[in-house]
């Protein structure tokens, strides 16, 4: 690297001499003699994987990703992506033609070099990684995310600088700016196809990397990118009901040997005729034949969709109209040495996918709110929202929010989930806390879907306050963070408003069925 330090390497070439494309694995990972990693030389590539900085056999300090950008120097100035793509290029062997690819971390730092603008890349095959390392790895609406971090950087044996990092920088600022490439994606000008799953807790991060670059990007990359989204998750699925292995892996027709053929081989293999857009629509899963269970396909994402608002009421109801005058809060009281067990959900480090969420819906600290059981199926596609009305005699704390599929059996079913943390709701840049008793709008964000609420489902949405160890408990005292357990945490009466003019509710984007094709799902007409 250009300041001195050297990166365990390894080079797998071709038999025979010559000049060939390179495909390049820059990984935290002890995988370099893993065989798959040198599969590529079969195909007519030199393979070069790399450890990246402070990893294994690789010099430097090991401070996750910070090395593997563009040089911002919040995170110490290091291009080592940019660096090691400048020494291939200059190589003999290399016929100035190199593509990258991986998932997760792997992924991450596809991502962190397409923002260090490199000279040579042709392509990119990127698995499951965020846009932004603050939004869509470590934080979520200003809540840290604790069993996916902790548990990542304590398996990996990552040094304590690195949590004191986090420590240090819970709101986004020109750290995690220099861990962003949605405010470079102007430099990326070559295809990239990002690839995602439903219950993948970089779901919505590898969704932004495909929008920003098709909303920013050079003009070759707006207009080759792809976006594939598959049912799984990052890891198995540990949850009530199986998914087919068939809808776990790549859409037919897009896989990465296909791509890289066709734009760094330059065979004419039809790939970039494929759809821009192909996504596992979700059904019933206990029927197979039901409506949904499909790939789908679009011109881009997101689909177009009629947004349709379900707003709580204090019976426990979804409903499509708003509460009216004399309608009542609901209350309950956090404790955040008590918070709400984690059931499934977008994990990392815990058991993930779509578990039952019963037997945490009857705590006194989640209210519960029902639509259905639906008389005909309704479709949803695209990103969930909450918009939420809430006080607290806290200075701060917490409000989470669920939405499940409720099956005929009684199965509440997870689709996906959010949090805010109150502090964040106007500003992920300049935090601030709550006056006790002042009702505050807050947008809690439940990433995206594409379901199929089928005939004789409901749909439900769950709030309350905690989720834990998915995300840390807030204290309640509106201190910082702190990665550690929280200092004296208290108790927090936390009021959810229902009332006229408070009017609490999830927005669904429903795309169908529109029998009469007025852009007004069944659903909303017959109602």
């Amino acid at each position: 690297m250009r300041d001195g330090v050297r990166l365990d390497t390894h080079i797998i070439s071709p038999r025979g001499n010559g000049t060939w494309p390179v495909m390049l694995y820059r990984t935290p990972y002890d995988e370099l003699d893993n065989p798959s990693v040198a599969n590529w030389t079969r195909n007519g590539y030199v393979v070069v994987a790399q450890n990246v900085r402070g990893r294994y056999q690789s010099e430097g300090d090991d401070l996750p990703f910070a090395s593997d950008g563009w040089g911002p120097e919040a995170l110490g100035g290091h291009t080592d992506g940019l660096d090691t793509v400048n020494w291939i290029l200059a190589q003999s062997w290399c016929n100035g033609r190199i593509g990258t690819r991986g998932g997760s971390a792997r992924g991450i730092t596809q991502n962190l070099l397409a923002g260090a603008d490199p000279a040579g890349i042709a392509g990119q095959w990127i698995v499951k990684a965020p846009a932004s390392f603050y939004h869509g790895g470590v934080f979520q609406g200003g809540a840290y995310r604790q069993s996916q971090i902790n548990g990542w950087l304590t398996s990996q044996g990552y040094s304590q600088a690195t949590f004191d990092l986090y420590d240090q920088h819970p709101s986004y600022d020109a750290v995690w700016e220099g861990l962003d490439v949605t405010t470079r994606q102007d430099l990326r000008d070559y295809p990239v196809v990002n690839c995602a799953g439903w219950y993948d807790t970089f779901q919505q991060g590898t969704i932004d990397n495909f929008t920003t670059i098709r909303e920013h990007g050079g003009p070759i990359a707006r207009e080759h990118a792809k976006l594939v989204i598959n049912l799984s998750a990052h890891g198995l699925n540990t949850g009530a009901i199986a998914w087919p292995w068939a809808v776990q892996g790549n859409a037919p027709g897009y896989t990465a040997e296909r791509f890289f053929e066709h734009y760094i081989e330059g065979v004419d293999n039809g790939f970039d005729e494929l759809p821009r857009v192909v996504y596992y629509m979700i059904g019933d899963l206990t029927r197979p034949n039901g409506p949904g269970n499909e790939w789908r396909y679009a011109d881009d994402w997101p689909v177009a969709a009629y947004d349709m608002a379900l707003y709580g009421h204090n019976d426990g109801s979804l409903r499509l109209e708003a509460p009216g005058a004399g309608a009542d809060p609901m209350t309950y009281d956090y404790d955040p040495t008590d918070p709400v067990p984690t059931l499934g959900g977008a994990n990392l480090m815990i058991a993930s996918g779509n578990h039952d969420q019963r037997p945490v819906e009857s705590r006194p600290d989640v209210l519960v709110f029902d639509y259905g059981p639906l008389p005909e199926e309704i479709e949803v596609t695209g990103r969930l929202w909450v918009t939420l009305y809430g006080s607290s005699n806290a200075l701060d704390t917490d409000f989470t929010a669920k939405l499940t599929d409720v099956y005929p059996d009684g199965r509440s079913i997870l689709i996906s989930d959010g949090i805010i943390r109150a502090r964040y709701r106007d500003s992920e840049t300049d935090p601030t806390v709550m006056t006790p008793g002042t009702v505050y709008e807050f947008a809690i964000d439940l990433s995206s879907t594409a379901l199929v609420f089928d005939v004789g489902h409901a749909i439900r949405l769950a709030i309350s306050s905690s989720n834990a160890p998915r995300f840390a408990p807030n204290p309640n005292t509106g201190a910082a963070l702190s990665l550690d357990d929280p200092i004296n945490p208290v108790v927090a009466t936390n009021t959810v408003h229902l009332e006229a003019g408070y009017p609490s509710r999830i927005i669904l984007p429903v795309t169908g069925p529109d029998d009469d094709a007025d852009g007004v799902p069944n659903l909303v007409d017959a109602d």
